[in-house]
């Protein structure tokens, strides 16, 4: 349905080459990795390798991250791949924030948020090195999504380790790690800009007038801008990816805007431009089914791998549609491919 729901957009939209190669960059992974994973992970004894492969190449990404901190460069981009972020945020940042394999610090955060709740799997298996793998996985994914200081990665990681934790029951654990939450926000208030971990304070989460601040005054305009594009195109909206084609016709400023700052900064405000009321509300419909089937199943099964990769795989899910808040998730490949990956896992373990 809501592949259905954007098809018009390709017909309606003014650009029809750039709305025709966006449908087709969402609709073709989101279908063939959705069906792919449902065949793929519909058997158990698929599930374990699942998490073991998740669990070792998140760490060596994260490595990369580790790396691109200590030596102040990063090799792969230094010489074989361009990269407009590289400069920025590794090669003459004064705080270098990584980026490793995945260009860009929201990215990579997103990369690694999607990959941490798998190496609960291994922690509750029986062999020592597979929960030793596990915890190191967790351990090493967290610490360098912390250092990308991407905030919506940030709180997308507490809420998919809160919403872990309260299917698990771990009361406890729950009131530990919101404690850890907000002093870890208090502190970081403090802290002078510049600094990285200024970005987890109050004033870089909420209504700092840094830029990326959620009610700064550039997230407040393009606010403004959606629902000014939502008022002309109510229904299925004015095209995908056509915030940056018709964005100086909506744009509440005088001053001109870079190419890469012509966004709504936000894939559920983009959503809601671009696919209009029946795109964003289809997608909404999309994933409350997913969560809806997906916590039946875990509440029918018993103790099992099974029931154990759903609940990771709802985690995994959840806490990557927060970090959607951010950025335009969908439109950077890496990030959009783990989305229909997790989409097609927790359907193969609702069924």
């Amino acid at each position: 349905m809501f592949l259905a729901s954007i098809l018009p957009n390709v017909f309606l939209s003014k650009n029809k080459l750039v709305a025709v190669e966006t449908c087709s960059n969402i609709a073709v992974p989101l279908f063939s990795l959705y069906v792919l994973s449902q065949v793929l992970f519909s058997e158990e004894k698929r599930l374990l390798a699942l998490a073991k492969i998740i669990c070792l190449f998140s760490a060596i990404v994260a490595l990369g991250g580790i790396l691109d901190i200590w030596l102040g460069k990063n090799i792969l981009y230094e010489h074989f791949i361009k990269n407009q972020y590289y400069d920025r945020y590794v090669a003459k940042a004064a705080l270098v924030r990584p980026i490793s394999t995945q260009f860009n610090p929201a990215p990579l955060g997103t990369y690694l948020l999607a990959c941490i709740p798998f190496g609960f799997v291994l922690i509750g298996e029986r062999r020592k090195i597979l929960r030793i793998t596990g915890l190191l996985s967790i351990i090493l994914n967290t610490l360098v999504l912390i250092l990308t200081f991407s905030r919506a990665a940030f709180v997308g990681l507490f809420v998919s380790l809160l919403f872990f934790l309260w299917y698990k029951r771990k009361k406890l654990t729950i009131l530990l790690l919101l404690l850890a939450f907000f002093l870890t926000v208090a502190l970081s208030s403090f802290l002078k800009p510049g600094r990285g971990f200024d970005r987890f304070g109050v004033r870089g989460i909420i209504f700092g007038q840094n830029y990326t601040s959620p009610l700064s005054n550039y997230r407040l305009a393009r606010m403004e801008m959606v629902f000014k594009m939502l008022k002309d195109s109510p229904l299925f909206g004015i095209g995908l990816n056509h915030i940056r084609t018709r964005f100086f016709e909506y744009y509440p400023g005088g001053k001109d805007v870079g190419y890469e700052w012509r966004i709504a900064d936000n894939m559920y405000l983009t959503l809601l431009a671009e696919t209009g009321l029946i795109g964003f509300f289809s997608f909404l419909v999309f994933i409350f089914y997913l969560f809806r089937n997906g916590l039946r199943k875990f509440n029918e099964l018993k103790d099992g791998i099974k029931r154990e990769i759903l609940l990771v795989g709802l985690s995994a899910l959840l806490g990557v549609l927060v970090n959607m808040a951010g950025y335009e998730l969908f439109y950077w490949h890496i990030p959009f491919l783990l989305f229909c990956f997790l989409c097609g896992l927790v359907a193969s373990q609702s069924c």
